[in-house]
Formats: structure tokens, C-alpha cells, sequence
């Protein structure tokens, strides 16, 4: 099967799909890309939205910045977010291994547009962006 993606890209696409994305302050709700997980409705309906993106300022084109550097961009990164007045959950997202740590933020009610646009500006490679009623998908940005 031929993909729009070319190998590198492809390999990236499924380690985002593989990684673990959990939310801080709610533990027991695990996001999965492609799998539909009914505690992620009842999270979005308590904030009155159909609609989330988790996106995170972290280590820019998966590369990888120090602590302080992405601590830097996280705080800048939420500071906007808060302008634009949209409620938001912290997220810790890990590979399989737990090698690769990234916090970042489910921004809920966020649209799919201004939600791609946010990553691109903080040179992000994909995002998960997520609906009522459906599972949970990668997003890829570049």
C-alpha cells in the first residue's frame, strides 16, 4: 500500500499514533488515536465543547531543546492559548518506551483550522485533535 507520506514522515505518523497521551488532572482518560473512548465525550461535554486538539510547544520539528528551552515555549504557548479564551487541560504525552516526554495542553473547543495554525507557528509536526462520538486522530501539520 502506497502512503502520502514519505518514509520518515510515515515512520513519524505511526509513532505518534503508538505514543501515550494522558491529561494531568485526569488520569483515567486515555486518548488513543483511532480508538474511540467514551470517557473522552464525557470529559469534552463537562467543558461544554464537541471538540479538543492536544498540542504542545515542545522540542520543535522533534528536536530536541533542554528543559528550560521547552519550559520557556510551554509558558508562552499557554499564555496564547489563554488569549484566546478557550479553557485548556494539561497533557503529558510519552512514547511506548517512555524515552520521548512532551507536555503540552487539550485545548478544548478548539477548531481543526486555528488548531493546525497554532502548531505550525510553533513548528510542530502533528497534533491530536479529537470529536463527540468519534476517535481520537493524528493530525499532521507539515
Amino acid at each position: 500500500m502506497l502512503n502520502r507520506w514519505g518514509h520518515t514522515q510515515h515512520k513519524q505518523y505511526e509513532q505518534y499514533k503508538e505514543a501515550l497521551y494522558q491529561i494531568k488532572n485526569f488520569p483515567d482518560v486515555r486518548i488513543r488515536p483511532g480508538y474511540k473512548n467514551t470517557s473522552i465525550d464525557d470529559l469534552l461535554n463537562k467543558y461544554q465543547v464537541d471538540r479538543g486538539a492536544i498540542i504542545t510547544p515542545y522540542n520543535p520539528r522533534s528536536k530536541k531543546l533542554s528543559v528550560e528551552e521547552n519550559e520557556a515555549k510551554l509558558l508562552l504557548f499557554k499564555h496564547q492559548i489563554l488569549k484566546l479564551g478557550l479553557p485548556y487541560l494539561d497533557t503529558v504525552s510519552t512514547d511506548q518506551q517512555g524515552d520521548w516526554l512532551e507536555y503540552g495542553v487539550l485545548v478544548m473547543g478548539i477548531d481543526l483550522i486555528k488548531a493546525r495554525e497554532i502548531g505550525r507557528e510553533y513548528e510542530q509536526n502533528a497534533l491530536i485533535y479529537m470529536q463527540s462520538n468519534s476517535a481520537p486522530e493524528v493530525i499532521w501539520i507539515r
